[in-house]
């Protein structure tokens, strides 16, 4: 789910339902893998029990941030060793156990 706020100049919140708690949340995912805080959503349903979501990073967008320094660990060396031509990395997220 997402909210979207008018009054703040569009600014978007994510939300999650908690089956457990009957609750809705505010949440904030970031890539561990960009030195600053790079966001990332929820998007569509679970693909299975491990899985909850995917991302796609195109190679063009690793590229440039690897060279400005943005990038750090596993990220980092995938991007190192792409050209533009390459396909996008897709980013499993996975929940924390």
């Amino acid at each position: 789910m997402r909210t979207y706020e008018k009054a703040h100049n569009g600014k978007e919140q994510d939300l999650v339902y908690d089956k457990q708690q009957k609750a809705v949340f505010h949440y904030t995912l970031y890539n561990r893998d960009y030195k600053y805080q790079k966001y990332l959503s929820l998007k569509g349903k679970n693909i299975n029990d491990e899985i909850v979501s995917v991302e796609s990073l195109d190679a063009f967008d690793l590229i440039r941030d690897n060279k400005k320094g943005y990038l750090q660990g596993e990220l980092k060396e995938i991007a190192s060793k792409m050209t533009e031509e390459d396909n996008a990395v897709i980013l499993l997220m996975k929940c924390k156990k």
